[in-house]
């Protein structure tokens, strides 16, 4: 959602809601196609942002039906790039995510910042900011690593480090239940949103 707003944001000058008034429509979400006009998107140029492929969960059935309309693919890791090559003969465009200097910038007073979130000097932080659980709200969704998070933070901790972790996003579950069963810090904040003033 948040790239869709930023895109729109910072290029409104190119970008229309209005299916009928654009040349071009990207999916930026593969798994919402089937919600456009079949008969519009075959008259448009099609990319389609794939952002990984699950080989376990991949319905290659599904796949060859969107890749009928598609005439370009974008990809933001080298990976997914060479899986998708093997399956579609449509071009591929690697180009990893921006990142907003609106929402990431380094703030110099981190004793300010850790105080208004009530973290102590001592804290060695991790932080995870990304969906880690499956819809059932209890199974690891294993594509975005949910298990090498856990072991790097348990390694940290056996190392004598005094841990805490940060989560942010939805569907946090699986990070939660497993941060509490091994007995580690966390604070959860579904959102985080920072307004710095000078």
């Amino acid at each position: 959602d948040r790239f869709v707003k930023e895109w729109a944001t910072n290029n409104n000058f190119i970008t229309s809601k209005n299916i009928k008034k654009s040349n071009i429509i990207w999916i930026i979400s593969p798994w919402t196609w089937k919600k456009l006009s079949k008969s519009q998107i075959k008259k448009k140029k099609v990319l389609v942002t794939i952002h990984h492929i699950d080989e376990k969960k991949f319905d290659m059935k599904d796949f060859e039906s969107l890749d009928q309309y598609v005439d370009f693919y974008h990809v933001i890791s080298k990976i997914t790039k060479d899986k998708l090559q093997k399956i579609t003969d449509k071009k591929i465009f690697y180009s990893p995510f921006w990142t907003s200097p609106n929402n990431w910038f380094e703030i110099e007073n981190k004793m300010k910042l850790k105080a208004k979130y009530d973290v102590d000097n001592e804290e060695y932080l991790i932080g995870s900011f990304q969906r880690d659980t499956e819809v059932d709200r209890k199974s690891p969704k294993l594509e975005k690593g949910p298990d090498n998070l856990l072991k790097i933070i348990l390694d940290y901790k056996s190392l004598g480090k005094d841990v805490k972790v940060i989560l942010c996003g939805k569907r946090r579950d699986y990070i939660i239940n497993e941060l509490n069963q091994n007995d580690v810090k966390f604070s959860y904040y579904e959102m985080i949103s920072i307004k710095v003033v000078s």
